[in-house]
C-alpha cells in the first residue's frame, strides 16, 4: 500500500489531470506547476509512510525494523575520502607493510564516513533526483559498513562526470574542501523502533533488526505463557539466525549449497544455513515445527530417563558450584574411566576415586571433601555405588554419573555450536535474559562450542601459532536444590574440555 500511493501520486502529471483539463491544457506555467505538484505528492508520500510506521509500532510483531525515508540529501567531502584506519582482518594481514591508525592506503577502497542511523538503501543513490543519470546499487556499486560507520563506493564519486564537484570556502573566502551532493532513494535508518516501543520494558537493547525482533517477542512469550522447550527453542533461533521448520509438518525435499549457504528445500519452505552446517535430516524425512534442522543446538532435559549426552565432550565445574576453597574449575570428561580403590575406612568400608581434571590441589580438596562426607553420613560413595549397580563397577563416566546424582530433576543442558550461527546472529551474553524467564527452580547450563580461531605471526623469523581465546565472561544464576540455595556459574560450567 506504501508504495501505490508513492508510485502514484508522486507523478507530477497525474496531480495535474487530477485537477482538470484547465491547468493541464491551457495554464501557460503547467511544467512548473507539474514539478511543484510532484514535490507535494513526495511530501504527502513521506508522510503516508510516516503515518503507516506509526500504525505498525502499536503491535510488538509488526513494529518497523527500520524507519524508511524517500529522499535524503547525502554530502560527501574530498577531505573525507579514505580516512579510516586500516583494520586487521579486512585484507590486511601481518608483513603487509601496514601500520594501524594511518589512513587506509588501498586505492581500490573508496570510503566516507556513513550518516548517523543509516543502516541500509534498498532503492538507490542517484545524482539527481528527476530523471537521473547515474544510478548506484547497495552491493553492487557500494555497500555499506554500519559496524565501522563506512560508505564504501567501488568507484570514486569524485571522479564521476555525472555528479558536479562544489568547491567549500572556509571563513576567509580560502577554499579548503570539495564538496559533492547525491541522492538516497529509500534509504532505511535506524530509529530505535523496537527499543523505543518494547525493547526498554525489557531492558534488552540491541542494533535494530529482525533477528532483534523475532528474540525480543520470544522473550515475551516466555514472559505472558512461560517458558517451554518450543519458546526456549524459539530464543535460541532468533538468537543463533538458525531457523526452525514453520509449519505444523513439512517433507524434506532438496539439500544443497548454493550461494555459499547450505540450503534445506521441503515441500513448503526454504532454510539456509552458513556453509558449514551439518545437517540432521535426509531427503524424504518429515520434520515438525519447530525442529532445528542442522547439528547446531541442542536441548536436553536431565529430568527425562532417555537424556542423550553424547553431544557433550564434558564439563567443568566452576568454584561457585563446589564446597570449599577451590583455585579454579573442576572438569570431568563424558568418557569411561577406571575406577580405582583408594584404601577402606575406618569401618573397613571400601573407599574409591575416579579421574578428575584441574589443579592438583583443587583435586585434592574435592575428594578431601567426599571423604570428610562420608564420614559424617556413615556411608561411603563406593557403598552407594554399590547399591545403585547391585556391584561395585570397574569403570565409570563421571560426566554421566554427575549429572544424574546431582542435577537431574533441577536442571536442563542448552548446547549451542557457535561456528554455524549465522553473521547475522545476536551476541551470546543475551542468553543471560534465562535467568529471568526459567522457573526459580530450575538451573541450566550452557556449553557454547567453538573452532578456536589461530593466526600465524613472524617473531624473529621464527613461526608461531597463537590461539586467541573469546570465551564470553562467566555468568551466575542462583537455584534453589533440596531446599538449599546453590549458585551456579552456566559459562564456567560450560566450558568444554579439549
Amino acid at each position: 500500500m506504501t508504495n501505490y500511493y508513492v508510485n502514484d501520486y508522486n507523478k507530477g502529471r497525474d496531480i495535474l489531470r487530477l485537477l482538470g483539463s484547465y491547468w493541464q491544457d491551457y495554464f501557460e506555467d503547467n511544467d512548473r506547476l507539474r514539478t511543484m505538484l510532484r514535490a507535494g505528492g513526495h511530501t504527502g508520500g513521506q508522510t503516508y509512510i510516516n503515518f503507516l510506521e506509526a500504525i505498525a509500532s502499536l503491535s510488538r510483531f509488526n513494529v518497523p525494523i527500520f524507519h524508511q525515508e524517500m529522499w535524503y540529501h547525502l554530502t560527501l567531502l574530498r577531505s573525507d575520502l579514505n580516512s579510516f584506519p586500516a583494520v586487521y582482518g579486512e585484507g590486511y594481514t601481518y608483513g603487509g607493510g601496514l601500520v594501524y591508525n594511518d589512513p587506509n592506503p588501498n586505492p581500490d577502497l573508496y570510503e566516507f564516513p556513513l550518516p548517523d542511523a543509516m543502516r541500509g538503501v534498498p532503492g538507490a543513490i542517484q545524482n539527481t533526483v528527476i530523471r537521473p543519470s547515474l544510478v548506484w546499487q547497495e552491493d553492487a556499486d557500494f555497500e555499506i559498513d554500519a559496524d565501522r560507520g563506512i560508505l564504501r563506493f567501488k568507484v570514486n564519486p569524485f571522479s564521476q562526470s555525472a555528479i558536479p564537484v562544489l568547491p567549500v570556502y572556509d571563513d576567509d573566502r580560502q577554499h579548503v574542501d570539495d564538496e559533492i551532493s547525491l541522492w538516497v532513494y529509500r534509504g532505511h535508518w535506524d530509529l530505535e523502533h523496537i527499543w523505543e516501543h518494547f525493547g526498554y520494558v525489557l531492558g534488552l537493547q540491541m542494533e535494530s533488526s529482525l533477528n532483534y525482533r523475532n528474540f525480543l517477542n520470544s522473550v515475551w512469550d516466555a514472559y505472558v505463557e512461560g517458558l517451554s522447550v518450543s519458546g526456549l527453542e524459539q530464543i535460541v533461533s532468533s538468537l543463533s539466525g538458525i531457523p526452525t521448520v514453520i509449519n505444523e509438518s513439512e517433507v524434506v525435499k532438496v539439500i544443497t549449497t548454493e550461494g555459499g549457504y547450505r540450503k534445506i528445500i521441503t515441500d513448503s519452505n526454504v532454510y539456509s544455513f552458513v556453509a558449514s552446517a551439518s545437517e540432521t535430516v535426509s531427503v524424504g524425512d518429515t520434520v515438525y515445527q519447530g525442529d532445528f534442522l542442522i547439528d547446531a543446538v541442542d536441548i536436553i532435559e536431565l529430568s527425562s530417563d532417555n537424556s542423550d549426552i553424547s553431544s557433550l565432550t564434558g564439563m567443568s565445574v566452576g568454584r561457585n558450584f563446589l564446597s570449599g576453597e577451590y583455585i579454579s574449575s573442576l572438569t570431568v570428561e563424558n568418557k569411561l574411566v577406571s575406577l580405582e580403590t583408594a584404601g577402606t575406612n575406618d569401618s573397613g568400608a571400601p573407599l574409591v576415586v575416579f579421574e578428575v581434571s584441574g589443579y592438583q590441589a583443587d583435586i585434592d580438596q574435592f575428594w578431601s571433601t567426599i571423604r570428610t562426607n562420608e564420614a559424617s553420613v556413615g556411608k561411603t560413595l563406593a557403598e552407594y555405588m554399590e547399591e545403585a549397580y547391585g556391584a561395585l563397577p570397574d569403570q565409570v563416566n563421571p560426566l554421566s554419573f554427575i549429572l544424574e546424582n546431582f542435577f537431574k530433576n533441577n536442571m536442563f543442558i542448552l548446547r549451542l555450536s557457535v561456528e554455524n550461527f549465522r553473521t547475522d546472529a545476536l551476541s551470546v551474553k543475551w542468553l543471560s535474559v534465562l535467568r529471568k524467564v526459567v522457573p526459580p527452580n530450575t538451573g541450566f547450563i550452557v556449553f557454547l562450542e567453538n573452532t578456536v580461531p589461530t593466526e600465524t605471526v613472524e617473531l624473529s623469523g621464527t613461526l608461531e601459532t597463537v590461539n586467541i581465546d573469546f570465551s564470553p565472561g562467566p555468568l551466575t544464576e542462583t537455584v534453589n536444590l533440596a531446599a538449599t540455595a546453590e549458585t551456579i556459574v552456566p559459562s564456567i560450567v560450560a566450558e568444554l574440555c579439549g
